[in-house]
């Protein structure tokens, strides 16, 4: 009976799950486009459906993702919706771990429900879906290591992490440093019996999670050096990602409207409350002496050593998409001591402000809501027969790039798109014809000069003087200034119809 019960909930749980994600993909799934970020993803999941390797072949994550998305092309196609739906399938699984981990402390079906719904809204954006499944999963098994740290549990939470680097090396790392920390909170709180040899037998399974990259190091020519290339640009811009300041509720411009006032008041809570709560966890991880086994506790000591890595996530580019990416294990945590606190109506409390916080920051980003809310109608647009319902500013650059396309650029001739619209690639059925699709950061000599000597067929580029972040320094000219000086030597500006400001159409002299 107990076995059956048991099965019963997690169906119960996996079916909750798949209508929560299936009722969001029939508000958004075909709402609106994002050419830079989305498309990076949508470019190597197309380009590894024609036999390309990414980053050997194309400027990629790591393979992890494009790989699921190439198992699923032939059951949804190669396009921008079937590309979402097979994402949608890998939410399924990090949304079913979340709640399958909060049924041990919430006890009531609409409490967890709630608890489903808020973690579903801040699974966003939608091509960072694999982040966000990545950190729950992390949970999952950590809660499965804190209630019985067994041999077993051990190799299969170093199968985990070892599987999470080959979705990306950042989840390898975060997963690293967070397991081994957890691990010695284990051996110093709950059990010392054979740390070694558990923590041997974890490495074991990261070795055996991590064999899809070792294999492809092996069977693949050039791909081994091509990764440590990507590694040594890391450590060239001794940064991960582009910072921004950190929107502190203390900066509100209080002469803004009131929708903008509470947006910027709640994303700046949500920036004061991570680092709020995992400080004040900490010292009273570290301050208790014991520690009974109770489900509420083991969700929360799980979420802050998972979500303690993801908040260098959100901070790294302080901005409310990266925020969202770190959301999972605060979240997590948060119910969990809502669990474990004896007066209820502080959770009630927290739960509420939460709740209030999370619908003027995180909702109004939303796909469904930025349709609800535009001041234009929407408008569909066919892509390879994927009609998509976009705002009319992005409907008619898409026609305009398909017309230039179609009406000035002869099919054989190569066409270089710069700096940062990957997604357009797909849309006008072309390959780049550089390995560099997002050139975003400020990019070594000698690269430069390895991007000329692939540009001498290169006849036609859709250029971008745009500043990212408003910053000058951030501009194509500035961070590839060697690129854009042969730009000007090599090439003639052309009539570029229908490109937005900033944009032009260059032709080989």
């Amino acid at each position: 009976m107990i076995v059956s019960s048991y099965f019963k909930n997690n169906i119960l749980i996996l079916l909750l799950s798949t209508g929560l994600i299936l009722a969001s993909c029939w508000l958004q799934i075909n709402l609106g486009i994002n050419f830079a970020d989305e498309g990076f993803l949508w470019y190597g999941s197309w380009q590894i459906g024609m036999g390309s390797i990414p980053m050997l072949d194309f400027q990629a994550y790591d393979p992890g993702r494009y790989l699921w998305n190439a198992l699923w092309m032939p059951v949804f196609g190669g396009g921008l919706l079937g590309l979402r739906k097979s994402v949608l399938l890998f939410q399924i699984i990090g949304l079913f771990c979340g709640i399958l981990t909060l049924r041990r402390c919430l006890r009531t079906w609409p409490s967890l429900i709630i608890a489903a719904i808020l973690l579903l809204v801040w699974m966003h954006p939608r091509h960072k879906i694999f982040e966000h499944t990545i950190t729950l999963v992390s949970i999952y098994f950590a809660v499965r290591l804190l209630d019985a740290p067994t041999r077993r549990n051990h190799f299969i939470a170093g199968l985990f992490v070892g599987l999470s680097a080959f979705f990306g090396r950042n989840h390898g790392v975060y997963g690293l440093i967070s397991y081994l920390a957890l691990m010695g909170f284990i051996y110093y709180k709950y059990d010392s019996k054979d740390f070694l040899v558990k923590i041997s037998i974890w490495g074991f399974g990261i070795l055996i999670g991590y064999s899809p990259m070792l294999i492809m190091f092996v069977f693949i020519p050039g791909f081994f050096e091509s990764t440590i290339q990507n590694i040594l640009f890391i450590i060239y811009l001794k940064s991960t990602n582009i910072s921004l300041p950190i929107p502190w509720p203390w900066k509100i411009n209080f002469s803004s409207s009131f929708l903008e006032i509470m947006k910027s008041f709640s994303i700046g809570f949500f920036f004061v409350a991570m680092p709020v709560y995992y400080g004040l966890t900490s010292i009273w991880i570290l301050r208790k002496q014991r520690f009974p086994k109770t489900s509420a506790l083991n969700i929360v000591i799980a979420s802050f050593f998972v979500g303690l890595c993801y908040m260098h996530y959100a901070f790294s580019r302080a901005d409310l998409n990266h925020l969202a990416q770190g959301m999972g294990p605060f979240l997590m945590g948060i119910f969990g001591m809502i669990a474990i606190i004896p007066n209820k109506n502080v959770g009630r409390f927290c739960l509420f402000l939460i709740l209030i916080c999370t619908y003027f920051s995180i909702i109004m980003l939303s796909p469904y809501y930025k349709k609800l809310t535009a001041s234009q109608n929407y408008t569909n647009v066919n892509i390879s027969d994927d009609i998509l319902s976009v705002s009319h500013r992005d409907a008619q650059l898409i026609n305009n790039m398909i017309k230039i396309n179609q009406e000035i650029i002869p099919a054989e001739e190569q066409l270089l798109i710069v700096p940062h619209w990957p997604g357009f690639y797909p849309i006008l059925q072309r390959k780049s014809p550089l390995w560099d699709i997002y050139l975003l950061f400020k990019e070594t000599k000698k690269h430069q000069k390895e991007i000329i000597a692939r540009l001498n067929k290169v006849k036609y580029i859709i250029y971008g003087d745009v500043a990212t972040d408003g910053r000058d320094d951030l501009r194509f000219k500035n961070t590839h200034p060697l690129v854009w000086q042969y730009f000007k030597t090599s090439f003639s500006l052309l009539a570029s119809p229908g490109l937005p400001p900033g944009y032009y159409l260059l032709k080989r002299n």
